[in-house]
C-alpha cells in the first residue's frame, strides 16, 4: 500500500482517507425498497406499497451502523468537516449506480439559525454542495428555511418525531413548479424530517422528489 496519511479509522498507512480494508468493511446498503431502503426482495416493501412516503426514491449508500454512526457523529457534532467529502462522494456514487435521471435541483435540509451558529455549518448543506459539484447539479441552499427551533429528536418514536417536525419548514424559493428535486440530508431515521420537507415542497409545485442521505437507520420499515 502506498505510504500516506494514516487511515482515519484503523490508523494504518493509506493513500486515501480510508484504507481499502476499512472502506470494504463499511456497512453498505445494497438493493432493497426503492422508497425507504429496507432490504427486501423486489422494489417495494409492504409498508411503502400500502402507505408510500411523499417521495419517489431514497438513495443511501450506508446503513447507520458502526463505524458510519461514529463517522457521521464526528462530522455533525465535532466539526470533522473533512468527512463531508467522503460521504458526498459515496452518495454521488450510489446515485450514479442506480442509473436513473438526475434531478434539476438539490435542496438541503436546513438548520435553524441558532443551531447554525452553535455548529458553525449545516451538515446537509455541506453534503449537497459537494454532491452538486460532483454531479453538476445546481444546489438551492436556501430553498427551505426552518421556521423555529425544535427540540432534539434523538430517541423519540416515529409518531413523536412527526408531531415535533410538523410545520417546521417554509419554502423560500420560487419557480419550483414542475421541477424534479432531491432533498439532501445526513441521516434518515424515521423519515419524519424528509417527509415534512417533501410535503412543503410538493405544495410549492415540485413535481418529483427524491431523498438522498448518507445513511439510513436500520429497522425503519417505511412510514
Amino acid at each position: 500500500m502506498p505510504a500516506g496519511l494514516p487511515c482515519a479509522l484503523c490508523l494504518g498507512g493509506s493513500a486515501e482517507l480510508l484504507c481499502p480494508p476499512c472502506s470494504g468493511d463499511l456497512p453498505r446498503l445494497a438493493g432493497g425498497c426503492r422508497q425507504c431502503g429496507l432490504p427486501v426482495p423486489g422494489n417495494f416493501c409492504a409498508s411503502c406499497a400500502l402507505s408510500p412516503p411523499p417521495w419517489q426514491r431514497l438513495s443511501a449508500p450506508f446503513s447507520f451502523d458502526y463505524p458510519i454512526d461514529r463517522l457521521v457523529h464526528a462530522f455533525k457534532y465535532h466539526g470533522r468537516v473533512f468527512w463531508a467529502g467522503f460521504l458526498a462522494r459515496e452518495m454521488a456514487r450510489c446515485v450514479i449506480e442506480k442509473g436513473v435521471p438526475l434531478p434539476d435541483l438539490l435542496i438541503p435540509i436546513p438548520v435553524h439559525p441558532v443551531r447554525l451558529y452553535e455548529r458553525g455549518f449545516n451538515q446537509s448543506g455541506e453534503l449537497a454542495r459537494r454532491i452538486g459539484r460532483r454531479l453538476r447539479i445546481p444546489v438551492l441552499a436556501d430553498g427551505l428555511c426552518r421556521i423555529d427551533p425544535r427540540p432534539p429528536m434523538v430517541g423519540l418514536s416515529a409518531r413523536q418525531r412527526d408531531r415535533i417536525i410538523r410545520g417546521a419548514f417554509r419554502v423560500t424559493a420560487t419557480g419550483l413548479a414542475g421541477l424534479y428535486v432531491a432533498i439532501v440530508d445526513d441521516i434518515l431515521t424515521t423519515g419524519a424530517t424528509a417527509g415534512e420537507a417533501a410535503r412543503v415542497l410538493r405544495r410549492a409545485g415540485v413535481e418529483k422528489l427524491e431523498v438522498w442521505v448518507a445513511a439510513r437507520t436500520p429497522g425503519w420499515h417505511g412510514p
